[in-house]
């Protein structure tokens, strides 16, 4: 009671569904700074690397890139609902945008990178001097048109639907591409009827589609999650609004978590991108060690392949058997 007599009513206490929903709005914000600061740092060591193809490049600095507008319309939401609070907060038309795009477009990223390890695999006596860019550009176009045209039309809730038979063919397509490149490796070996540089070839593909394993299965988990996720979310299954809030916020907390981990699992099973990061973090002095350690990491890989007399690559042929050891 006030000083005037009349009563006054004390505001509800905080259930457990309101503590829930601030913990995951300040651990999804920290994990979107996370995220996208693995990703802005991917875009920098992709872009100056040349020792992946045009077309896996491509891919791989797109995908970095959705990655990083996702973080970045993600960590804007989460500021405003801070600010503002669950029970004022609305998002902005830019904000949907962001969202939607981020999802659809990295979503179709994973299926562009199978096709393109497929096409490496199959065309591996010619894929390696196919520079032009035809396959990027008939990837992209259609794909960001139509996850732009998604984003324009779409609630920030929405995802892409159609997940529940990709991620069967994605499997599918995983075990077809290992299988395939192990089986010509060894008819090659085999047979002898091959060039060196065919048989180095085929073994680099056997090598990046190992190294870009994680990437795949992450894929296919963000997959996984988003199908239950957008029955419930889409279809008004849960009518209680805190916990809708809660569901919502915990699904993309999950996709960042996944998306960090591709980003982190491509830099650290590709020895060049991890060798670049480490230099990197020891020139910011964020990671004790010196340079000539470094340095003496980046030679040893290329002793393996290197060359000795006048450029010839007389240790080639242990590189290829200490390959068919690692990957019997």
């Amino acid at each position: 009671m006030n000083t005037n007599g009349t009563t006054t009513t004390p505001s509800p206490a905080e259930d457990w569904r309101d503590i829930c929903i601030k913990l995951v709005i300040w651990t999804n914000l920290a994990a979107f700074v996370a995220q996208l600061s693995l990703s802005a740092l991917n875009i920098v060591l992709l872009a100056r690397t040349s020792v992946l193809h045009p077309n896996l490049k491509m891919i791989l600095l797109s995908q970095s890139a959705s990655f990083c507008i996702f973080a970045i319309g993600h960590i804007w939401q989460m500021c405003i609902m801070l600010a503002l609070g669950i029970e004022h907060w609305t998002d902005g038309i830019v904000i949907k945008i962001l969202l939607v795009f981020g999802v659809v477009y990295s979503n179709f990223i994973g299926h562009v990178m199978l096709v393109e390890r497929l096409i490496a695999t199959l065309m591996s006596k010619r894929y390696e001097n196919w520079k032009k860019p035809h396959f990027s550009l008939i990837w992209f176009i259609p794909i960001f048109s139509f996850s732009l045209f998604n984003a324009l039309q779409s609630a920030p809730n929405e995802t892409s639907s159609p997940v529940g038979g990709n991620v069967g063919i994605g499997i599918m397509a995983c075990f077809y591409i290992d299988a395939q490149s192990r089986k010509r490796y060894a008819i090659w070996a085999k047979n002898g009827t091959h060039s060196l540089s065919e048989r180095y070839q085929l073994a680099q593909n056997i090598r990046t589609f190992r190294q870009l394993a994680p990437t795949f299965v992450l894929h296919l988990a963000n997959l996984i999650v988003a199908l239950p996720t957008t029955l419930l979310l889409y279809y008004k299954l849960i009518l209680d609004t805190k916990l809708y809030m809660v569901v919502w916020l915990t699904y993309h907390l999950a996709l960042t978590v996944n998306n960090g981990l591709i980003e982190f699992t491509l830099i650290w099973r590709h020895p060049i991108l991890r060798n670049e990061t480490l230099n990197f973090l020891t020139a910011l002095r964020l990671f004790k060690g010196n340079n000539q350690i470094c340095t003496a990491q980046n030679a040893n890989i290329g002793v393996q392949i290197g060359t000795k007399n006048g450029g010839e690559m007389i240790e080639m042929e242990k590189h290829f058997q200490m390959l068919q050891k690692e990957w019997a």
